[in-house]
């Protein structure tokens, strides 16, 4: 089960005098030359500098939980400054990446009624993956902010530690799923992730992070059938192994995965590079539910 960060009372102060500080900053479209202003703020106060390397260990040592859960609605009072908060909260963490242009920084997950069911937006369940799977930078960090829960009680949050994942496989599994084997289609226009990557393996042992790598989608499964789609032509000479391989590791994910639900002022950020992620169904008669109160969930990512 996932725990929420403990705050000190003097941390919560000094987060609410230092969002009074960068009020300036529109927490809905924050930007890159906002980010001087956060760095000054955090280097010249002591207890948020503290604070800053509490929360990036709680993420980013593998000896520590991997991700950080905080309530905003106990420091302060509005989906705004909650927002402004997050950017904050994320800025300590690493370093933001303006994913498609310098004005869009958050992409708000909401829900689509004609969108496809297991993607993004849709109402059935988003398999557990990495998001940027094939791309030479993975975004270390992602952020979700629970603005509105699913009023029909679905629409859990998934996660799985890798990490704990592997611990089900064999050697031969492992040396299979480390090879560059695989392939994924890329997203169009996307920038600070480095490149894409014609072929890279599952398990990445010698990524740019300079730590190990999964570059893991369930989605993969449906397309082995489909030949060079998903697997290198080196792959498919070995194809019903790495089927086996695959389908071992993505059956460790759903052992160890947790699922709960973000409650709306929730914040979560947790290391990509250790945790897959994904959704789970959406509650019936989503149609029943106005647009505007459907599950709403603000994501954004960091380096």
């Amino acid at each position: 089960m996932f725990e929420e960060f403990r705050l000190e009372s003097t941390v919560c102060d000094e987060l609410i005098k230092g969002l009074v500080i960068l009020q300036d900053i529109d927490p809905a479209s924050p930007r890159k030359e906002n980010l001087a202003a956060v760095r000054e703020l955090i280097n010249e106060n002591r207890i948020l500098a503290e604070f800053c390397n509490d929360l990036k260990n709680s993420i980013l040592s593998t000896q520590e939980k991997g991700y950080f859960l905080l309530d905003s609605n106990k420091i302060v009072n509005s989906d705004e400054e909650a927002r402004l908060l997050n950017f904050l909260l994320v800025c300590c963490a690493g370093e933001p990446i303006w994913l498609f242009n310098d004005e869009s920084f958050w992409f708000e997950l909401g829900v689509k009624l004609d969108a496809d069911p297991g993607r993004t937006h849709g109402v059935g369940e988003n398999k557990l993956h990495v998001d940027m799977v094939g791309y030479s930078r993975v975004p270390r960090l992602i952020s979700f902010h629970s603005m509105r829960k699913d009023l029909n009680g679905g629409g859990m949050t998934l996660l799985a530690d890798m990490e704990k994942a592997i611990g089900f496989l064999s050697d031969e599994d492992i040396k299979l799923l480390s090879s560059p084997h695989f392939k994924y289609w890329h997203d169009e226009g996307v920038r600070e992730v480095g490149t894409g990557l014609d072929q890279f393996p599952v398990i990445d042992h010698n990524s740019l992070a300079g730590r190990r790598v999964y570059r893991f989608t369930s989605k993969m499964d449906q397309h082995f059938e489909k030949e060079g789609l998903v697997l290198t032509h080196e792959g498919e000479q070995k194809k019903q192994k790495i089927i086996g391989s695959f389908t071992r590791l993505s059956e460790a994910a759903e052992k160890v995965r947790e699922e709960f639900v973000l409650q709306p002022g929730q914040i979560l950020i947790f290391d990509q590079l250790r945790f897959v992620h994904g959704r789970g169904v959406l509650g019936p008669n989503q149609q029943a539910i106005p647009e505007d109160k459907r599950r709403l969930i603000s994501q954004c990512y960091a380096h």
